[in-house]
């Protein structure tokens, strides 16, 4: 091999190491799955499989709709509270 070659062959290593490092550095995966899970996706031989990806979104839907009834309910609450505090029992959320 001849000397530019081999500075390529350097340079090109180099490259990708810094790229790893700075993959690691971005994300922090906590174990050694999320790196080969996070390698997998980037390298795209990672496969979802529709139907579990639609009971997740399903069920992300239902946490959802859930906090967000909590939530509404708590607004409702807090404007309720201040209205009486205030004495306008007509203020309404």
């Amino acid at each position: 091999m001849r000397e530019p070659a081999i500075r390529a062959v350097g340079l090109a290593t180099s490259l990708v190491y810094a790229a790893a490092i700075a993959w690691l550095y971005t994300t922090q995966p906590q174990n050694v799955a999320q790196v080969t899970g996070g390698f997998a996706s980037i390298v795209g031989v990672y496969k979802v499989e529709p139907q579990a990806f639609a009971d997740g979104a399903e069920q992300g839907h239902l946490a959802l709709d859930a906090d967000l009834g909590k939530r509404r309910q708590i607004a409702h609450d807090v404007v309720d509270g201040a209205a009486i505090l205030d004495g306008d029992r007509h203020a309404h959320l």
